[in-house]
């Protein structure tokens, strides 16, 4: 538990006060997924945090004096399923949906994403990929678009991706995605 002012210049003893303002604590999660196979389809559910996992909360002085309490933190179940369609050896398409909306470490910020792509195994050896992914709990990205590319190449597989939003914002006067990703 710690705050960093961006625009302050008197943040020298941010490291100091972040390892007195934390208590390091154990739990476990329990997740759990089940997965049907046919001939040409796969059909998946998951469950994850299924038992509610907590961490506990602490306490520490602020540097005005005063007690300061951090709450615990509880991940709360969460839950997706997904197909896939098989229809030769080489090529798989898939759609997948988280059935829960997950917070996250934003303030009053979920996901729920729906995504769907395909991959094309091209001769063995070389992977093509496409699909998209849209957090349908909120409205501040829009769609966004992947693609990625893999190599086989026996004992070592190599992987390239990047995903782009279709929705722009606009930083110092220019126009640019939402999100965009490379790995």
């Amino acid at each position: 538990s710690n705050q960093v002012l961006v625009f302050d210049d008197d943040n020298d003893d941010v490291v100091a006060k972040t390892d007195e303002r934390y208590k390091e604590t154990t739990t476990f999660g329990l997740d759990v997924g089940v997965m049907g196979r046919w001939e040409m389809f796969q059909i998946g559910l998951m469950g994850r945090n299924l038992n509610a996992p907590e961490f506990d909360g602490f306490s520490y002085t602020d540097s005005n004096g005063d007690p300061v309490n951090v709450d615990s933190v509880t991940y709360d179940p969460q839950a997706r399923a997904g197909v896939a369609f098989i229809p030769f050896n080489t090529l798989t398409l898939e759609v997948d949906y988280d059935l829960t909306e997950n917070e996250t470490l934003l303030r009053d910020y979920e996901t729920q994403f729906l995504s769907a792509g395909f991959e094309w195994d091209a001769f063995r050896f070389l992977a093509l990929r496409a699909g998209a992914y849209e957090n349908m709990a909120e409205d501040d990205i829009g769609p966004v678009y992947t693609a990625g590319l893999g190599l086989n190449l026996w004992l070592v597989r190599l992987d390239v991706a990047g995903a782009i939003s279709e929705d722009t914002t606009t930083v110092d006067g220019e126009d640019v995605p939402r999100e965009a990703r490379a790995t």
